[in-house]
């Protein structure tokens, strides 16, 4: 399936958004982009507010490598957030992994040194390596994550 989200702007500079969602198939870059412009014109017609961004969420294979059942008594609402320092902003960005296993925490703290640990936060700061192109996580402005600034515990509802 694939997702995309609209983001809409009133004029107190409120921003909400919605999601319209297609069948997978085989369509291209190109005209899964002429399909949320298109929709976006549909959808301006109809609203006060300006549309200010359109995003494209697609379902991808699931790697092999994946454990393939939770691990027994794991919860979403328990997790870890990592707050990065923003190349050129004072804002940070977040990001929040649900279901994180308890023993990777000291205390309130995400344990950096615990297994597999260091290599997510390098993988979320500095990219992985796709066939010879780095691809690295950004912010919503796409502006580089320079450091972790903290990684704690988190619970949210759900």
């Amino acid at each position: 399936m694939r997702h995309f989200g609209f983001s809409v702007l009133d004029a107190d500079g409120d921003t909400s958004s919605f999601e319209v969602k297609i069948p997978t198939g085989a369509e291209t870059l190109a005209q899964l982009t002429e399909f949320g412009q298109e929709m976006a014109v549909l959808v301006d017609g109809c609203i006060d507010g300006q549309i200010t961004e359109i995003r494209l969420i697609s379902t991808i294979a699931l790697p092999v490598a994946l454990k393939d059942a939770p691990v027994a008594l794991c919860e979403v609402q328990k997790g870890a957030l990592f707050l990065f320092g923003v190349a050129g902003s004072e804002y940070k960005h977040s990001i929040r992994i649900p279901a994180w296993t308890p023993t990777k925490f000291t205390a309130k703290a995400v344990n950096q040194t615990a297994a597999n640990v260091p290599e997510l936060i390098t993988g979320l700061l500095t990219g992985v390596d796709c066939a010879g192109l780095v691809l690295a996580p950004c912010d919503k402005a796409e502006r580089d994550l320079t450091a972790l600034v903290t990684a704690k515990k988190s619970f949210r509802r759900k």
